[in-house]
């Protein structure tokens, strides 16, 4: 019986330092990629200041997003009236390399689909940080755009969004308020040398 894929999601409220510590995985791990395989989400809404093309997210037209075959997909309308917009997030089934340990950022209830569908080595992070911390970061993020009641839309929604944890198995990686604090990430680093070095030995 072929082993299942490994695949590793983080996730984390708004501001909780998901994105940036999934950056740091990528710098660490920078020389395995013929064995990691980070994964990128399809999204049709346009890109924030912070965000970070082909990293963050692969920004593309409602026409290229639905030429996708996905293996989790969702989305949300935001504003009203004239300013009513929708947007689509998706993980496109063509991204999991079934040979690499495949990382990547993915909201509770799309992991919770990706859980039950049973194909996968799955491991759960939750990035979790103080709500003031959180909203510090992403006020300072949001300084030359003002777009403020977009961060209070996605701080409430987040709140009940993440509700559904409790169905989840994971482990928590604590973000504080101190830069010199190691963020509790070695507990990722492990986990993925241990998958590096499993697949040294098959090799």
């Amino acid at each position: 019986m072929s082993r299942k894929p490994d695949l590793i999601l983080l996730c984390g409220k708004s501001g909780s330092g998901k994105s940036y510590e999934l950056n740091l995985m990528y710098n660490r791990y920078y020389k395995f990629l013929d064995k990691i395989n980070f994964l990128t989400i399809n999204t049709t809404r346009p890109p924030r200041l912070e965000d970070i093309e082909s990293i963050d997210y692969n920004f593309c037209t409602k026409k290229d997003f639905d030429k996708e075959k996905y293996l989790v997909k969702k989305g949300f309308s935001t504003g009203e009236g004239l300013h009513w917009q929708y947007w689509s997030y998706g993980l496109p089934e063509s991204s999991i390399d079934p040979d690499k340990i495949n990382i990547g950022i993915l909201d509770p209830e799309s992991i919770l689909e990706i859980k039950k569908m049973d194909r996968f080595n799955l491991k759960i992070f939750f990035i979790s940080a103080h709500p003031q911390l959180r909203l510090e970061r992403n006020f300072r993020k949001a300084e030359s755009t003002r777009a403020y009641s977009e961060i209070c839309r996605r701080f409430l929604t987040d709140e009940k969004d993440f509700q559904i944890l409790n169905q989840l198995d994971y482990t928590i990686i604590n973000n504080s308020y101190s830069e010199e604090n190691n963020h509790n990430y070695y507990l990722i680093y492990n986990y993925i040398d241990q998958l590096l070095a499993d697949k040294d030995n098959m090799s």
